[in-house]
């Protein structure tokens, strides 16, 4: 027989589990059926390096043992950031750059990327309103800039 509770354990970023308050309403999906959950409590384990936090919610109804959950947390909105997809992001030894659009050209512009998710990347820093960003082709564009700086060569080795 297994056993049940109505509480769930699983862990999350530090930086997410930050924007979490005890109290806060949960949504689970557990065995294909939503049902709601409170956050509980929180937890640092001394034996973890990555910096995850446990978080425990309580359910409001009994969960089985072993069954796997999915958690929404329904964060209130913060301030507004622009959001770009990830395939508009260039990373080099040299930066994060955005490719923008200026008159007829494209200008490989250093940006401060803050939070992603699978698709997006939040820009910080580095974009006006407005701004219109190459979204496609990012590292073609940045090879073609290689090559007419360094005179035809992909790098700068001999």
């Amino acid at each position: 027989m297994q056993s049940v509770s109505k509480e769930a354990t699983g862990w999350m970023p530090e930086k997410q589990a930050a924007l979490l308050e005890p109290g806060m309403v949960v949504d689970l999906d557990y065995a294909g059926r939503s049902i709601k959950a409170t956050v509980r409590r929180f937890k640092t384990s001394p034996y973890i390096t990555l910096g995850d936090i446990e978080v425990t919610l309580q359910a409001s109804e009994p969960l089985d043992e072993g069954t796997p959950i999915r958690a929404t947390f329904n964060i209130p909105a913060g301030d507004p950031v622009t959001v770009i997809p990830r395939s508009a992001l260039l990373t080099t030894v040299e930066g994060t750059y955005a490719y923008v659009k200026n008159d007829a050209f494209f200008v490989r512009t250093p940006v401060k990327i803050g939070d992603a998710n699978t698709q997006h990347i939040a820009v910080t820093d580095g974009l006006y309103t407005g701004d219109e960003i190459v979204t496609s082709g990012v590292m073609q564009l940045w090879l073609a800039e290689l090559q007419f700086l360094r005179g035809g060569k992909a790098c700068t080795c001999d």
